[in-house]
């Protein structure tokens, strides 16, 4: 499993494609919070962590299918109903127009792929 990239700068390419030395060498570390808490928690999927399974448990009892089954759409409705979240709380409101509208096609697909796992009751997921 990739945690991260490490990315080592020390030279600036030039125009003419030569290479000259930085005034200050820099290390960036590219690693997004899930694959690390993967890595801490060794767990091989960002779904079965801490940070997602209560909303994978939840989507599993309201439509009586499992994870191991069912990743891919579980998958799908647990990140984007994370995302739709995030979103709201950032202030933003579904409509038909930028941000909005954004947020209404995540609401629609993570319900869209609910349905397809013939989930029926909805509140339990979104109380969470």
């Amino acid at each position: 499993m990739e945690i991260g990239n490490s990315v080592f700068m020390q030279y600036q390419k030039k125009g003419d494609g030569a290479f000259v030395q930085l005034p200050q060498r820099n290390v960036d570390f590219g690693g997004g919070l899930e694959r690390l808490l993967a890595a801490v928690e060794n767990q091989n999927d960002i779904f079965q962590t801490t940070l997602f399974n209560s909303i994978v448990r939840a989507i599993e009892l309201t439509t009586g299918k499992s994870y191991r089954n069912n990743s891919r759409l579980m998958r799908i409705v647990t990140d984007h109903f994370v995302a739709a979240a995030f979103i709201t709380a950032s202030g933003v409101a579904p409509s038909n127009k930028e941000q909005g509208y954004i947020l209404r096609r995540l609401i629609r697909r993570g319900l869209d792929n609910f349905y397809q796992l013939e989930g029926k009751e909805i509140t339990p997921i979104l109380e969470l």
